[in-house]
């Protein structure tokens, strides 16, 4: 699989329409889909993939419920979105192949398929719906923004912990450090104009970090300098970090 962008530059997945869990109205639950306990030895073509390509198309079925629509034909950004260690990123091109060439994914056009619609549900709950006045809509979408950022900035911070080997327990997201990863998330929410790309952006730059030996202690004062403010602190550390993860 290329990494060059494809005629067809979305993957879909075979029958995608059986994954999707509903609530009790019919609508689909995004935060899920199904998965059923047969699958290994039960479903002999899933059966024939290694253990690897296993794990890559069931990352690939969660990546396209979290999106809600079918994710780009480029592996390096699945490798990214799916938080693929480094050491491993170099297999992810072949397992995707893989994966088309036995046709559990497919190259397609269309960025949204069929079984994503305007009636989706966020929870499993059977409650009715509500007309809100314009103020009330107004707040709703607002809280709905705020925890989608929130949900972005700790997805990075995560990943930024693993990445740099810092401890949770002695390394703690203060009200400035979150303040940065939001600053940061806006910047790069406008530079992609896509939510899941602001985020791989930002695990760019933790990359960038993570592989300049310089900024973990390899330099003549013997110090690290690879805190959360090193890369996210202000607009031109983030970018040469993006740039360095580019390089």
């Amino acid at each position: 699989m290329s990494d060059s962008t494809p005629e067809k530059p979305f993957l879909a997945i075979k029958n995608w329409d059986v994954y999707q869990c509903r609530d009790r109205k019919g609508r689909n639950i995004k935060r899920y889909i199904k998965d059923y306990c047969d699958k290994d030895g039960g479903d002999a073509e899933y059966s024939k993939l290694t253990a690897f390509q296993r794990y890559i198309f069931d990352a690939v079925c969660r990546l396209r419920g979290r999106l809600g629509r079918n994710p780009e034909a480029d592996a390096t950004w699945i490798a990214r979105a799916l938080c693929v260690i480094s050491t491993e990123r170099p297999c992810v091109p072949h397992a995707i192949s893989t994966l088309v060439a036995r046709g559990f994914l497919s190259l397609t056009n269309q960025r949204v398929s069929s079984p994503d619609s305007d009636s989706d549900s966020d929870t499993d709950t059977d409650t009715d719906t509500k007309c809100l006045s314009a103020g009330g809509s107004k707040s709703q979408m607002e809280n709905k923004q705020e925890q989608d950022i929130d949900g972005a900035v700790s997805q990075v911070w995560g990943y930024y912990l693993a990445q740099l080997e810092k401890l949770p327990a002695l390394y703690t997201l203060t009200p400035s450090r979150r303040q940065m990863g939001v600053d940061r998330f806006a910047e790069s929410l406008r530079k992609t104009g896509d939510h899941e790309r602001a985020i791989a952006m930002m695990k760019f730059a933790v990359d960038g970090l993570r592989d300049s030996p310089w900024h973990n202690g390899k330099n003549d004062a013997k110090t690290p300098f690879n805190e959360w403010e090193h890369v996210f602190g202000a607009t031109e550390k983030f970018e040469m970090f993006v740039g360095k993860a580019n390089q």
